[in-house]
């Protein structure tokens, strides 16, 4: 079982709230403002309030302009660490309110520690947005942690020249007390220059830059490739051959190749590939080229390429990469003559599959039929014969696909092929049936998701996108699991918020309350977390629209729950 807290990572990382490996610490208000979180029903109030609840209600305080409401939350937090956590969070806030002096003042009272270098450092780059560089220079220039300081006076330097103080802000990146830290920071103004069209000037800069750990080849790097995107591939060549080592010259060469290839000149990315000396950066940009090739229709170009390809695997991935293109023009014979050809016995068989697939794909069944009976490995069968199934339902052939599944040896397998069949079928508006292979399928997986869970919970979410939200909302409440119940109704909730209708969304989230007030230990305490935390959202929400009184009382809706 996980711990509470990596649980609650987990979950909102599946929800794509926060990034993966954040912490609870630093994920106090989700930045996703389509996205609700999981919700549970009472929450407990004997516990000291958590500091993630507390520091993302003040900052929503903050955003209304109940500043000293913000303060008096924060200083219920128990735990000092914690306590200052929240303030520092307070304090950058308060400066994306434009109320810097207010968040100077917070930021002035905490300890040397992470929270304060980061206030600081967002104090002092709002003050030189507002043109008070002396009073931000000054602030950089005294704050006591060494670490905090170097990023603040790099962040005031690069935005100085993202203002087009260019002269200011090399003169600020020459004060950085680190040698590393002031080659880097002169860096990011050469990228700047380039970026405006100054390239004279980039280059002089990024060659006055002395050699530390690598800046200098890093600067001229990003000034070439700058020049490769606005299309002066001669110049940037020029800089690449004359100024860049052989290592960097490799690395350089195969990412002008590649914006090439974006940019739809193929034959010249596929000359410059061949001047690549490093036989992976080559084999790499290689497989972009034909893929590139693939896209544009020119199939032959793109095998020939592939062929080039010194590395097994990644001639077998390009050959799966082209597969499609292959299939739309009718040459998929050619590669599977070339798929028995490659020597890697890892990669050969998910390319079997592939083209296979692409056969079934392109009307071929019976064909595609006959070859996955050849696969030897029984889970890969399993998949590609489910693929197949899927192939038939998206062409309206629902009867055939139902029975190939049925005939698919491995119960994992079978499930998902079915679940991908009722899928297909709510996506084209049949629900009913849709909801009926749902129902048939057995087999769930032993761990936190169900198969049939996550169908039901996935034809849920097509109803809602599609607009019936009542019908979404009586399929997520048929799923057994409570958790994946409350999952989909959180997840129909954050449509619904989508959509502007926040007071439906607050009525679900009550739906999903009451389906997750079974659940015990760790899951009823990470839904007590998210409940508060999905009112804090729409709180949030509403103040960014400006509807202030309606964010405050949906506010106290979550304060109430957290027991503050």
């Amino acid at each position: 079982m996980l711990k509470p807290q990596t649980a609650l990572i987990a979950l909102l990382t599946s929800l794509s709230l926060i990034a993966p490996n954040a912490s609870i610490s630093a994920m106090a208000l989700p930045q996703n403002e389509n996205a609700l979180l999981l919700v549970q029903g009472e929450a407990p109030t004997t516990s000291p309030p958590n500091s993630a609840v507390v520091s993302a209600i003040a900052l929503v305080l903050v955003k209304v302009g109940q500043r000293d409401r913000a303060i008096q939350f924060a200083q219920t937090i128990t735990d000092k660490e914690q306590q200052e956590e929240a303030f520092g969070q307070i304090a950058v806030a308060l400066v994306e309110v434009g109320k810097i002096e207010q968040a100077l003042n917070i930021a002035q009272t905490l300890p040397d520690s992470g929270q304060k270098g980061l206030a600081f450092q967002k104090i002092a780059v709002a003050l030189v947005q507002k043109g008070a560089i002396e009073q931000a220079l000054n602030i950089a220039q005294n704050m006591t942690d060494a670490e905090w300081k170097e990023i603040t006076l790099s962040e005031v330097a690069q935005t100085l020249a993202k203002m087009g103080d260019f002269d200011r802000a090399v003169e600020v990146a020459y004060t950085h007390p680190n040698e590393i830290g002031q080659a880097a920071t002169l860096r990011g103004i050469t990228l700047i220059l380039a970026k405006a069209g100054e390239i004279d000037r980039a280059l002089n800069l990024a060659q006055s830059i002395t050699e530390k750990e690598g800046q200098k080849a890093w600067a001229l790097r990003n000034i070439a490739l700058n020049l490769a995107e606005i299309g002066e591939i001669d110049r940037a060549l020029n800089i690449v051959i004359t100024l860049l080592n052989e290592g960097d010259r490799a690395f350089t060469l195969r990412e002008i190749a590649n914006i090439l290839t974006e940019a739809e000149h193929i034959n010249r990315a596929l000359q410059l590939a061949q001047t690549i000396p490093n036989e992976a950066d080559r084999d790499w940009t290689l497989w972009g080229i034909a893929v590139s090739f693939a896209k544009a229709g020119e199939t032959e170009q793109a095998m020939e390429v592939a062929q080039t390809i010194v590395d097994d695997a990644l001639k077998a991935k390009a050959l799966r990469d082209i597969t499609p293109s292959l299939a739309e023009k009718g040459e998929l014979d050619r590669a599977l003559q070339i798929a028995k050809t490659l020597s890697d016995e890892d990669s050969k068989p998910l390319l079997f599959s592939n083209i296979i697939v692409a056969l079934a794909d392109a009307g071929e069944i019976e064909r595609a039929l006959q070859l996955a009976q050849t696969l030897t490995n029984e889970d890969l069968k399993s998949r590609t014969l489910g693929s197949i199934a899927f192939v038939l339902a998206q062409s309206g052939e629902i009867e055939r696909a139902l029975q190939l599944t049925q005939t698919i040896a491995n119960e994992e397998g079978q499930a998902k092929a079915f679940g991908g069949i009722a899928i297909t079928l709510a996506r084209a508006g049949e629900v009913e049936r849709a909801l009926e292979v749902a129902q048939s399928i057995s087999y769930e997986i032993v761990v936190e998701d169900g198969v049939k869970g996550g169908v039901l919970r996935d034809i849920a979410l097509q109803l809602a996108q599609a607009g019936d939200v009542e019908r979404a909302v009586e399929v997520a409440q048929s799923i057994t699991s409570e958790w994946l119940k409350a999952l989909a109704l959180s997840r129909i909730a954050a449509i619904v918020v989508e959509a502007g209708e926040i007071e439906q969304a607050v009525n679900i989230l009550q739906s999903a309350a009451d389906a997750a007030k079974t659940l015990r230990g760790d899951e009823q305490e990470i839904l007590a977390f998210a409940e508060i935390m999905a009112f804090v959202q729409i709180a949030n929400q509403l103040a960014e629209k400006g509807q202030t009184e309606r964010a405050i009382e949906i506010l106290d809706r979550a304060i109430a729950l957290a027991g503050l």
